[in-house]
This record gives C-alpha cells, sequence and structure tokens, in this order.
C-alpha cells in the first residue's frame, strides 16, 4: 500500500460552477473520501459550510458566478479555531492571486485539471507551515474613488473615497462607511497613489465590523477599462514583492 493510497479524508466539499469538473473532482477523491459533498456556486457552498461543520477538506474554483474563491477563502479560513484545509482551482494561474490566497491560508493553488497526487503533495508542502489567517491589512492598499453615486446610501462624501482593504486581481475587500446591498453595482477608479485602473465591480458579500476588522463589501470585478487589469496586477505584485 503506498502512503498515498493510505490518506483518506472524512468530508470533502467540492466547489465549481462546472457540473462537469464537479464530477470529476469527485470521482478523484471518491476511493479517499468518507463523503463527498459539492456546490455550484457561492450561496450554496455557504450553506454546505454552516451544515458540515466538520469538513477536513474543501476544493474551490477561483471563479464562481456569483464571487470570487478567494472571497470564499477568507471566510473558510478564521482566524482561530479548527478549520478545514482549503484549496484554491483554477484553469488560469495568476502569481498575485496565489500570493494573495497564501496570505490566507490557502494550502493549495492548483491548476486544472487537478489529480489526487497534485492535493497530497499540496498538503504535505503546506505540513508544519501552516500560520494563522492575517487580519486584514492595517495600512490600506489604496482607495477607490467611486465615479457614479448614483443609487448610494448618502452623497455627504463619505461614500466618494473607500479604503482597499484586501485585494487581488479578480475582487477587493472595501471598508464602507455602511452596508451595501449584494448586487450592487460600482463603477470605481482604484488610485495606488499615483497608479489608476479604472474597473466596474459588483457586490458579492457584506461584512459587519468586527474586533479590530472593517465592515465593509467585498466586490467581485466585471469589466476592466483597457490596460486597468494590467496594472492591478503589476501593482499587486509589487506590494506582495514587499512585505517580504
Amino acid at each position: 500500500m503506498t502512503k498515498e493510497s493510505a490518506i483518506r479524508f472524512n468530508k470533502v466539499l467540492v466547489i465549481d460552477d462546472s457540473a462537469v469538473l464537479r464530477d470529476v473532482v469527485t470521482a478523484v477523491l471518491s476511493p479517499h473520501c468518507g463523503e463527498i459533498i459539492t456546490a455550484e456556486d457561492c450561496a450554496s457552498a455557504r450553506r454546505h459550510v454552516a451544515d458540515h461543520p466538520n469538513l477536513s477538506l474543501i476544493l474551490c474554483d477561483v471563479m464562481l458566478p456569483d464571487g470570487s474563491g478567494l472571497d470564499l477563502l477568507r471566510e473558510f479560513a478564521p482566524a482561530s479555531g479548527s478549520k478545514p484545509d482549503v484549496m484554491l482551482m483554477t484553469a488560469r494561474s495568476v502569481s498575485a492571486e496565489e500570493a494573495t490566497a497564501r496570505l490566507h491560508g490557502v494550502v493549495g493553488y492548483l491548476d486544472k485539471p487537478i489529480s489526487f497526487r497534485d492535493i497530497i503533495a499540496a498538503l504535505q508542502k503546506s505540513e508544519g507551515k501552516k500560520t494563522a489567517a492575517p487580519r486584514l491589512h492595517v495600512r490600506p492598499l489604496g482607495h477607490a474613488v467611486l465615479l457614479d453615486m448614483t443609487g448610494m446610501p448618502s452623497d455627504d462624501g463619505v461614500w466618494k473615497s473607500l479604503r482597499i482593504r484586501d485585494m487581488s486581481t479578480s475582487g477587493a475587500f472595501l471598508e464602507t462607511p455602511g452596508p451595501l446591498a449584494v448586487g450592487t453595482m460600482l463603477d470605481l477608479c482604484i488610485d495606488f497613489g499615483g497608479s489608476r485602473a479604472r474597473v466596474l465591480a459588483r457586490t458579492v458579500r457584506s461584512q459587519e465590523p468586527d474586533w479590530g476588522v472593517p465592515g465593509g463589501v467585498g466586490v467581485a470585478f466585471r469589466e476592466f477599462e483597457s490596460g486597468s487589469r494590467e496594472i492591478l496586477s503589476i501593482r499587486l505584485e509589487g506590494f506582495l514583492a514587499g512585505r517580504g
């Protein structure tokens, strides 16, 4: 019996909007798992996590219909307490995105299609190196200026410039002065102190303020002005490199 064949997971959650991919991953994991649960989007994934607190592994696609796997990662990897191992799956590997995911406790960032050997290799590589997921950055990464204030809860200026507390090339977490409804579209100019990128974003989750963590909204980037995606990627890579 090989070391790989001896490894078993009690309960695994697979999150991907492709039914074919869910079936493939289920087939890969079935010989090594007690139970496999699947979800097709963020909403169903959250329900499954709430219903199954004893998950041992979560495999999640980066891009989902109603949000980002990076947003789910922050929810599934709390700063303390028991938590499942989380791995992200992607069809397009982005170095800045992977760096952001690892900052938040992911144990694997896997290119599709994945194999059981990929999963075990990621677990073995992370063994003994796991740390608690960091709190949101004390200093903001930059500011997101709202270019269209239509529909905002207030017009007194407090919504005009929002601090960016976390970001990847697919979305961001914005500190806000109040809640915003999920689904709200935001026309943003992201300012890094000289470099600017314009994006159209959609709110995918809302977070109430908690101990040391600001309230705000998670947004998924939907459309980029020409050249803006490249600006985001370059600036984010530079920031993460500066953190060492």
